[in-house]
C-alpha cells in the first residue's frame, strides 16, 4: 500500500522513514477549495476595504485547537506565519482566545480543562482582594 501511495506522491521516504509528500497538500488544497466557508472568506476578504494593507485569517475551534483554514495576505511587508493547514492550541492564539470568549461558561471550563488550563492558572477576574 506504500509504494502505491509512494509512486503517487503521497509519501515519500526519508531516512527510512515514511513522510508526507506534495500530493497531500493538493488534497488539502482541494478540500479547502470546495469548502464553502472558504470561498465566502475569500469573497469577503477581497471586498473589504481594510483587508487591503492587513492579513486575515479563517479558522475553526476545533476541540481545544484551531486549524487555519484560509488567509488574505495584504500588502503589510510582514506577514504572520500561520500557514494553511496548520493546527494551533486555541489558548495561544488571539483567534482560539476569540473563540473561547463567545462560549458559554460551562462549555469554556471545560475547553480549558481539556486544553490543560485550570482555574488556579488564570488570572484571577474579580481583581485584589480589598485589605
Amino acid at each position: 500500500m506504500c509504494a502505491a501511495l509512494e509512486d503517487s506522491h503521497v509519501v515519500r521516504r526519508t531516512d527510512g522513514l515514511w513522510a508526507l509528500d506534495h500530493r497531500v497538500v493538493e488534497f488539502g488544497q482541494s478540500f479547502l477549495a470546495s469548502t464553502d466557508i472558504v470561498a465566502e472568506f475569500r469573497r469577503t476578504a477581497a471586498t473589504l476595504p481594510t483587508a487591503h494593507a492587513g492579513t486575515m485569517l479563517l479558522a475553526i475551534l476545533d476541540g481545544t485547537d484551531v486549524p487555519y483554514l484560509a488567509r488574505h495576505d495584504g500588502t503589510q511587508p510582514i506577514r504572520p506565519a500561520s500557514d494553511i493547514g496548520r493546527r494551533m492550541p486555541a489558548v495561544v492564539t488571539a483567534l482560539g482566545k476569540a473563540m473561547f470568549a463567545q462560549l458559554p461558561p460551562a462549555q469554556l471550563e471545560q475547553q480549558l480543562a481539556q486544553a490543560g488550563c485550570s482555574r488556579s492558572s488564570r488570572p484571577d477576574r474579580t481583581g485584589p482582594s480589598s485589605p
